[in-house]
């Protein structure tokens, strides 16, 4: 990010691709290939698990970018005051378009992988309500009310 950064300082036309920078890792090209041999004898499983977890990895990449995105709009008028008001709208410009090409991103693997994608949102689900549950047995260990 900070190689962008200073790559548009110095030619301000340049736009911050960052979403595309971070797509280009996700290696998503090869789950159709995975996905073709789901069904072969010998490493159908494996093919299967291997396309899940890129998709898997994938939406939660990009969920994680577009929240960040989202956390550092509000702070860049405020705690970069000494940069122009002009520059720093065309800076909140370019991460709105990041994020809807993340959005659109997010639209695709729903519509594409829908069971897999809801495979993810049920471990979601599962991973806070586990975490929520250890915080209150946590709670209710250090008040001395359970062994």
């Amino acid at each position: 990010m900070s190689s962008t950064c200073s790559i548009t300082i110095d030619d301000p036309r340049l736009k911050l691709n960052y979403f595309d920078v971070l797509s280009s890792f996700f290696g998503l090209e090869s789950v159709g290939w995975y996905l073709g041999f789901k069904n072969s004898p010998l490493i159908g499983n494996y093919c299967i698990k291997e396309a899940v977890s890129k998709i898997y990895n994938a939406f939660e990449t990009t969920t994680v970018f577009i929240e960040a995105c989202e956390m550092v709009k509000p702070k860049l008028l405020k705690e970069y005051p000494f940069i122009e008001e002009e520059h720093v709208r065309m800076v909140l410009d370019e991460v709105d378009e990041n994020i809807e090409l993340a959005e659109v991103f997010i639209s695709e693997l729903e519509g594409t992988y829908p069971k897999i994608i809801q495979a993810v949102h049920t471990e979601r689900a599962t991973t806070v309500v586990l975490k929520n549950k250890k915080n209150a047995l946590k709670h209710l260990y250090d008040e001395g009310c359970v062994d």
